[in-house]
């Protein structure tokens, strides 16, 4: 996604995060359509996407899964669950993804990356953070997100996107084709052999 030439002795290697992230058990049955958020510590308060999410998915026809993260608001309240909505301390992201439907997230260059490997479409709050603002304006630049402001984190805009995403499926064609280039470019073989190479 960055815009440097590929010349001048850069290389490209794409993701080098490890195929199994986390290495945790993810047992789901799948019966409607997964949307996976990661806010980490960021502009959403816990406090606002805990009522947000509530409010929008409780009696829906999704399930929602948030991970905590390590937030100190979370880590009080434990493991919990309101309707279709489940408040979860720690979740595999890897494992996740590969039922997930939308991800909601801060834009943080590993969440992002993932998603797009996992061809998964997202939502990005990366509110006045300067990288993950990046990483969320080129994710929706190359059509595999959108990059939506703090003020859109509301039940009708969080319901009517995730809505519009899993019946469109908008990003499905950019998403294959990107999730394709990442792993093409060899990911952290790659960048091993491009390292022993150099020495």
């Amino acid at each position: 996604m960055e815009d440097v030439p590929r010349t001048n002795g850069n290389h490209f290697v794409g993701s080098i995060v490890p195929e199994r992230f986390s290495g945790q058990p993810w047992t789901w049955e799948k019966k409607r359509p997964l949307v996976y958020v990661y806010l980490s510590i960021g502009q959403i308060t816990a406090q606002l996407a805990e009522a947000a999410l509530i409010d929008a998915f409780a009696e829906s026809d999704f399930d929602v899964f948030l991970t905590g993260a390590g937030h100190p608001y979370f880590e009080k309240r434990g493991e919990y669950q309101i309707g279709n909505v489940h408040f979860r301390r720690y979740l595999p992201s890897d494992e996740v993804l590969k039922q997930a439907d939308v991800a909601i997230h801060h834009g943080g260059q590993n969440t992002t990356l993932q998603c797009i490997e996992a061809q998964v479409s997202s939502l990005i709050f990366p509110g006045r953070h300067f990288e993950r603002h990046y990483n969320a304006k080129k994710a929706a630049e190359i059509g595999c997100a959108y990059n939506l402001r703090n003020d859109e984190f509301t039940t009708k805009k969080l319901r009517s996107y995730c809505g519009e995403l899993v019946e469109k499926r908008n990003f499905r064609a950019n998403l294959e084709k990107y999730s394709r280039e990442i792993r093409e470019l060899g990911g952290k073989r790659k960048a091993a052999e491009i390292v022993l190479q150099t020495n």
